[in-house]
């Protein structure tokens, strides 16, 4: 575990370039006797794993976060106090913030586990990637002592980089002198990809729990997908990078209503707590607007506990 503290090493030549929209994306390879366990792991991370990152940095528990001489400094504090913005205006288009930082886990049913290894995708955003050093060190934490009884221990980092290839930063967790963090920009990210395909193709590949009126949908809405989408990327965006995206969100809420669902093969997941929405389905329209939201989509999840891994999607371009 010591070796994971030389990630700090490297954050501090990121001040320059956190003045726009980033993330990074890591691969977490977790070693474990139970991979069957992930499911419930999954369900019990929320508070649990926020009480993990608080134990491994901070020493006054016993005072309340805001009177503590070092709220200013504290990493656990920037990265899940959650502060409401002071702009009334602000406030009302973006609400309270998500967290910022985003989990997946491959699905028990379709991952093919080698020797007890669990993978892990762990997606960091804006200025909580200087803090990386306590999500990492809360999750190792939160793996050996969780009350899902689910042990597990962190083998291996690794970063993807804009080509989706994978640098290794540790191995055993011993993290090389030679590498580096890969700070992806999200306007690069975006260059790469059409804003105007025929249809896209959404698979998901864990539950999607969306509310509608306080209830959760039990089929997909493509427009209240959409617009679940568009808050949650816009205001991790605006909390945690200062960014604003020029959209107009109430023009494409309205219009996000009007695509045309070509292929539907959604179903009610039985299986899971909770239950949500899983398979994959086609819909055509305009998506002039939609697909800066949709790409980033793909990295930081949609929908309730999407924190933690639900709503976690890929997608295909026609």
């Amino acid at each position: 575990m010591a070796a994971l503290f030389f990630c700090v090493i490297y954050f501090a030549a990121l001040g320059v370039i956190l003045v726009e929209f980033n993330l990074i994306d890591l691969k977490i390879l977790v070693s474990t006797d139970d991979p069957r366990r992930i499911n419930s792991l999954v369900l019990s991370m929320g508070r649990d794993f926020a009480t993990a990152c608080r134990r491994v940095t901070c020493d006054h528990t016993g005072i309340f976060c805001r009177n503590c001489p070092l709220v200013a400094e504290c990493s656990w504090y920037q990265v899940f106090a959650q502060e409401l913005s002071a702009d009334p205006v602000a406030l009302k288009r973006h609400q309270k913030p998500p967290l910022p930082f985003a989990f997946s886990f491959r699905a028990p049913e379709s991952a093919e586990y080698v020797d007890g290894m669990v993978e892990s995708r762990l997606v960091v955003i804006g200025r909580a990637i200087h803090h990386l050093e306590m999500i990492l060190f809360g999750f190792s934490e939160f793996l050996s002592n969780n009350p899902c009884q689910f042990k597990g221990k962190i083998e291996q980092i690794l970063c993807r980089d804009y080509q989706g290839t994978l640098l290794p930063l540790n191995t055993d967790i011993q993290i090389s002198q030679n590498n580096s963090l890969v700070v992806l920009s999200v306007s690069d990210l975006l260059a790469g990809f059409p804003d105007t395909p025929s249809s896209v193709t959404f698979k998901l590949l864990t539950p999607l729990k969306i509310l509608k009126n306080g209830k959760q949908l039990k089929y997909f809405d493509f427009s209240q997908f959409a617009r679940s989408l568009m808050r949650r990327v816009s205001s991790l965006a605006y909390y945690y990078a200062d960014f604003e995206f020029s959209s107009d969100y109430l023009e494409l809420a309205l219009h996000s209503a009007d695509f045309v669902c070509v292929e539907d093969c959604f179903l009610l997941d039985v299986n899971t707590k909770g239950g949500g929405v899983i398979g994959q389905g086609c819909f055509r329209g305009d998506f002039t607007g939609y697909m800066p939201f949709i790409l980033l989509g793909t990295f930081l999840n949609v929908g309730k506990s999407a924190t933690y891994g639900m709503g976690c999607y890929v997608i295909d371009l026609a």
